[in-house]
């Protein structure tokens, strides 16, 4: 199941891909994605997955809701009132506690932040679901301290053709 900006995903094709994760079981997910499209494919995605989801469309109503702080933050780079720089820096900010997945058409300019920050997950669009869930369940378990197998050491994905 390929998840791009363009067209959703029905709920019937999510639940026969990505069964519900223990790992994911109830977590609390902050899911920061302008592209209303994008933003309900991993939503459910994630829902499916057993977490426990609040959407934000901008950057800035994320950043003015008292509950800011979530167990993991998933963030959509190209949001209109966030410029990727600023984002890149702001993730820094965060520290390596809080696990974060950043969905991106430009992986390459958060490499060195993902490098140095081992609790960061950078995932090129468009890309596959499951490989999109491996890569929420990595940072989790690096924000945890647990080094153990990774689904993708790069944590970064090249379109499938």
């Amino acid at each position: 199941m390929l998840i791009s900006c363009a067209g959703d995903v029905p709920f019937h094709e999510a639940t026969a891909v990505i069964p519900p994760d223990p790992a994911l079981y109830e977590l609390q997910i902050a899911l920061v994605v302008g592209d209303d499209a994008l933003r309900s494919a991993i939503r459910m995605l994630l829902t499916v997955s057993g977490a426990l989801v609040t959407e934000y469309r901008t950057a800035k109503t994320y950043l003015e809701s008292a509950q800011t702080l979530r167990r993991c933050l998933v963030i959509d780079c190209q949001l209109p009132d966030m410029p990727r720089r600023w984002l890149r820096d702001q993730i820094v900010h965060l520290g390596r506690a809080t696990p974060i997945v950043v969905v991106t058409a430009y992986p390459e300019e958060f490499e060195p932040v993902r490098i140095t920050h081992e609790n960061i997950r950078v995932i090129h669009k468009p890309f596959e679901g499951s490989h999109f869930i491996q890569s929420v369940r990595d940072a989790i378990r690096a924000a945890a301290g647990d080094h153990g197998p990774q689904g993708d050491q790069q944590n970064l994905h090249t379109p499938t053709s």
